[in-house]
């Protein structure tokens, strides 16, 4: 049994941090590098001007927690023809990057767009160089598309969020944040709500789709609360990690976040690629247990967390776990590094 996660340190990133004139700030993702020692940071950013980028970083790690940390510069994202995509005050499809990974093959840099409903977006992996420049794309499997009658596919804002490398990084996992239309409802007090992992080779194909069932709500406000999966990361050939998130308006509409990290064990759980609508079918979800409940670590405040990532070696021997927490590019708010002793996985 592996040791349980323990809180390394935390450090704050001010939002007043600019790189290059862009601030650093709407952080949705990180991954590490331990070919090179680096570390990216994806932003999904809304500011107006600013082009889609993720940034590159030097962080310190150890057991006593964080050292230094740097932002070092923009990594600008560009399209195919070389342009910087548009940026949310001009005409096109701004990508909102969810989540970030470096192609354990090449360093190249993937991410998971959300998509864009208003604009017939649908969500997508996407491949840049570590410079930015395009690679490719290609959407998810047709059943995750936004859908014009609304009467299936995913909810605006709740559609891909989490993505990674499975462990042999021959394929790649992408995650829904909620369940889909035609799934049903999204979690509630009472109940949880089925959400649909994919695994697809390095082309696009389908290879598994499975169901994981996300929490109860902690906590109920009038219907505002919301609740899903933030993040996945590859534990082993059969094992994931799910980072759950759920968030309440509280005081003055400052969200209230519960979070929560698990292990899903993929093994015997039913493969749903043929199940176009889970109510009324027969399916077993994945196994998942929990691992930790941030809001119980210690670590003070828990806020926006929406990635997840290895870091390097622990001189113990142990992984370490970095965690990411967004500050919505409010300028007054810092984004929140979290780091974990993963024990001897």
């Amino acid at each position: 049994m592996p040791l349980p996660l323990t809180a390394l340190g935390v450090h704050f990133l001010s939002g007043s941090t600019t790189v290059g004139g862009v601030p650093v700030g709407g952080l949705s993702g990180i991954d590490f590098d331990p070919d090179s020692g680096r570390w990216v940071l994806a932003s999904d950013s809304r500011e107006q001007r600013i082009p889609v980028h993720a940034f590159d970083a030097a962080i310190d790690l150890g057991e006593g927690g964080f050292g230094n940390v740097a932002v070092a510069e923009a990594i600008v994202f560009r399209q195919a023809d070389g342009s910087p995509y548009p940026t949310i005050d001009q005409p096109g499809v701004t990508p909102d990057i969810e989540s970030i990974r470096i192609d354990p093959a090449n360093g190249h840099l993937w991410g998971v767009l959300e998509g864009v409903q208003s604009l017939g977006a649908p969500p997508e992996l996407i491949e840049h160089d570590r410079d930015g420049a395009f690679v490719r794309s290609f959407p998810l499997p047709e059943r995750f598309h936004f859908s014009e009658d609304e009467r299936s596919g995913p909810r605006p804002n709740r559609a891909a969020e989490g993505m990674t490398f499975a462990a042999d990084g021959a394929t790649v996992w992408g995650a829904m944040e909620g369940p889909s239309i035609q799934d049903g409802d999204g979690p509630t007090v009472d109940a949880g709500a089925p959400v649909r992992l994919v695994q697809l080779d390095r082309t696009g194909n389908q290879l598994r789709e499975v169901v994981y069932e996300v929490d109860p709500l902690a906590r109920s406000s009038d219907g505002e609360a919301i609740g899903g999966v933030s993040e996945i990361l590859a534990s082993d050939d059969e094992r994931l990690l799910v980072l759950e998130r759920q968030s309440a308006p509280r005081l003055f509409g400052i969200p209230d976040f519960t979070v929560r990290l698990y292990e899903a064990t993929l093994t015997g759980a039913t493969d749903v690629r043929e199940v176009d609508a889970l109510p009324g079918a027969s399916w077993t979800p994945v196994p998942k247990r929990l691992l930790l409940d941030l809001g119980k670590a210690g670590i003070g405040m828990v806020t926006n967390v929406e990635g997840i990532c290895w870091g390097p070696r622990l001189a113990n021997g142990h992984r370490s776990l970095v965690l990411i927490a967004d500050n919505n590019d409010v300028r007054l708010l810092p984004s929140q590094l979290l780091a974990l002793d993963a024990g001897e996985r």
